[in-house]
């Protein structure tokens, strides 16, 4: 079991062990925001905080699972890794192999705006 799911703007999909700061932030190119996707899973998305700002492109699959979770129409842009949530003292816990089965899975609903 790895830690985390990188989901590539192009639909490539990884398993890395590595979910430090640095590396989220070498993953999306620059300075990270979270996007909590706990409705189904209780997982984090880390996404490139300027990602719209600096003209990355759309990541499809990480758009659909944004849209799955709120319901709502945006996009993710960029290059997004994937982790299990924060446990009680607020550190980011790696993925269980239920969730990492189902990210690999997932790609059923893709939207693109």
């Amino acid at each position: 079991m790895s830690n985390a799911v990188i989901i590539k703007a192009d639909g490539t999909k990884e398993l890395t062990d590595n979910y430090e700061l640095a590396d989220l932030q070498k993953v999306v190119g620059g300075l990270i925001e979270c996007v909590t996707l706990h409705k189904r899973l209780y997982v984090d998305m880390w996404v490139n905080e300027e990602g719209k700002l600096t003209g990355l492109p759309q990541n499809p699959i990480a758009t659909a699972l944004f849209v799955d979770e709120y319901g709502t129409r945006d996009v993710i842009l960029g290059d997004v890794i994937i982790t299990g949530g924060v446990d009680h003292e607020g550190e980011t816990q790696p993925l269980n192999s239920e969730q990492e089965k189902w990210l690999m899975d997932y790609s059923d609903k893709v939207y693109l705006l």
